[in-house]
């Protein structure tokens, strides 16, 4: 299964890469309250359909892996809608702005996504995912390569997948590359 994820992921980046105004790579580790909780790492692969900070679609596939078990890895398609900056002065939401201009540099962007999540028994039946999430991608700089991730997701898994704790809102942490 390890194998085909991997191809799969390359070929997303192949195909990615002579399109390259799109690609976006995501790398979230879950925010767990003790230090031997059954953490997972999310990596992501995606394509942004918009094309602007205005916000817009975008498609992706990664896998979630959990370090403490040997399996399963899952691998997840999904999409999310990245919604407008909230700091712009330009911003259709009335006081918002304004609110976060006092304490915040114009220069800040943070922008909310909502989406989800799902996966595909391709290889086998071992396990399975599928859920909600939503966050926030906070860049320093209109400049910066790289943006601070945010985000929590409500799961239901099945399969392998029924041990680990579901049903419950679950925060990450992590980074977005956008090319």
């Amino acid at each position: 299964m390890k194998r085909a994820i991997l191809t799969i992921i390359l070929a997303l980046c192949l195909t990615g890469s002579v399109q390259a105004a799109g690609l976006t790579i995501w790398g979230l580790t879950e925010q767990v309250s003790s230090v031997n909780g059954d953490n997972s790492l999310t990596a992501r692969i995606g394509y942004d359909l918009s094309l602007t900070d205005k916000g817009g679609l975008e498609l992706f596939a990664g896998s979630i892996w959990r370090p403490k078990d040997s399996e399963p890895q899952v691998l997840v398609f999904g999409a999310i809608q990245h919604m407008p900056d909230l700091i712009d002065p330009n911003s259709s939401i009335p006081y918002l702005p304004e609110l976060f201009l006092t304490v915040i540099s114009e220069t800040v962007q943070i922008r909310p996504y909502i989406g989800g999540q799902f996966s595909i028994n391709l290889i086998d039946e071992d396990a399975g995912t599928y859920g909600a999430i939503a966050g926030i991608t906070l860049k320093l700089t209109p400049e910066a390569n790289s943006e601070l991730v945010f985000e929590v997701s409500y799961d239901k898994n099945f399969g392998d997948l029924g041990g680990v704790p579901d049903n419950q809102l679950k925060g990450y942490m992590g980074f977005r590359i956008p090319f």
